[in-house]
């Protein structure tokens, strides 16, 4: 559901698609801040960062990487 602030925001209705790189992944984190709508596009064993460490306490890769749960955000 989108809401007034969704549509205050002033990337709000434009799409963007990664590629799941290394660099390209803080900037579509910023644009999705910005109302982006992010499509990831990630290879069969998952983006580069899931890989990364450090991970949250008692998780492993791919979905504990403190660097996802950062950059994959929004």
């Amino acid at each position: 559901m989108t809401t007034d602030a969704d549509r205050s925001r002033p990337w709000s209705g434009l799409r963007v698609v990664e590629r799941s790189g290394l660099c390209s992944a803080y900037a579509t984190r910023m644009w999705a801040a910005l109302g982006a709508d992010v499509v990831v596009l990630e290879p069969p064993d998952g983006h580069p960062y899931r890989h990364l460490a450090p991970y949250a306490p008692g998780t492993a890769a791919p979905e504990g990487s403190l660097w996802w749960a950062f950059l994959g955000q929004n």
